[in-house]
């Protein structure tokens, strides 16, 4: 079953990819291929992950970040399930004001209007980003 793409998904979200030589035991780095667009993921304490992301657009820029517990950290990048549903769902999963998420369709910290200039990051999740996260949480 494929999902649609959803009205708060910006389409450069399919750029993002790690960044490997900046992703190692500590970290992972998820940025667009000029850098524009930058997710940065390390542990904090007392289980706790900080989500930092930046955005260049033609209209300025913006930054933020967001604490995520571990088991957040997993909903929002598709390795772990809620009791109702399962991996990879297409149902939509909202934990505001850290993420939301349908499918594949990532938006952290929430959903914006699809557009450049909103003052959140979109990724498209695929295994290599998945895979990442999951070493990450594994260290």
């Amino acid at each position: 079953m494929s999902t649609s793409i959803p009205e708060w998904w910006n389409s450069h979200g399919s750029e993002m990819k790690v960044n490997d030589e900046e992703t190692n035991k500590r970290q992972v780095v998820i940025e667009n291929k000029n850098a524009s667009a930058r997710v940065k993921i390390t542990e904090s304490s007392n289980n706790r992950w900080i989500v930092a992301w930046s955005i260049c657009h033609a209209s300025g820029a913006v930054e933020g970040h967001v604490a995520f517990q571990a088991a957040v950290l997993q909903l929002a990048f598709g390795l772990a399930s809620e009791e109702t549903g399962t991996v990879n769902s297409q149902a939509t999963l909202s934990f505001q004001p850290s993420f939301i998420r349908q499918g594949n369709f990532l938006d952290i910290p929430c959903a914006g209007i699809g557009y450049d200039g909103d003052p959140n990051i979109s990724i498209m999740l695929d295994d290599e980003i998945r895979s990442a996260i999951g070493k990450l949480l594994d260290k």
